[in-house]
């Protein structure tokens, strides 16, 4: 496979600075080599192996995001259940509800509209707590009107602190919001 000066441009675009050979190999079996000048050195790399490397840095980017993306709804919702039910888990229990029932409460009255027709359903809401408190990945199942308004209000819900051996990589947290409609 020859190098292109076109297919220079686009290399040169990561950052690795192309000069393309128009020397003939000595064997018809031996690829061309080109110089690429990464980091001020020159290296000599085959096509093919250059854009292996560059997938692979791809991928190596991307491993985080898939490996989150693994984590479904159900699967964070098991995973707080069984920590609920620890020791630890147990004694925060009995720390967060006094600070977070209060706001719970308040933003389901600004949550539930007076409207008879409005979407009622209970829902599930699950979220990560970071170590300092603070709630990420926060999603809601199913989503309606009520259940958003809910998930948007508790970015901002007052949670202590998570003991040392639940907070790493992120405690999660569900609450089961069931409406009952008077």
């Amino acid at each position: 496979m020859q190098l292109q000066r076109h297919d220079a441009g686009w290399l040169n675009s990561l950052g690795l600075e192309i000069e393309v050979s128009n020397k003939k190999a000595a064997l018809p079996s031996e690829r061309r080599l080109r110089q690429v000048h990464m980091c001020g050195r020159k290296i000599f790399a085959l096509w093919p192996l250059t854009l292996l490397k560059c997938s692979a840095i791809l991928i190596l980017l991307l491993a985080p995001t898939i490996v989150q993306c693994a984590n479904s709804f159900e699967d964070r919702v098991l995973r707080a259940k069984e920590l609920e039910k620890t020791p630890a888990g147990k004694a925060y229990q009995s720390r967060m509800w006094p600070k977070v029932q209060p706001f719970v409460a308040e933003l389901m009255q600004k949550c539930v509209p007076n409207d008879e027709s409005a979407d009622l359903r209970s829902f599930l809401f699950i979220a990560t707590l970071s170590p300092d408190g603070e709630l990420t990945q926060l999603e809601v199942q199913p989503e309606t009107d009520v259940s958003k308004c809910f998930l948007r209000g508790m970015e901002h819900a007052p949670f202590p602190e998570p003991p040392t051996a639940l907070a790493e990589g992120g405690m999660p947290i569900v609450l089961n919001m069931r409406l009952h409609v008077q």
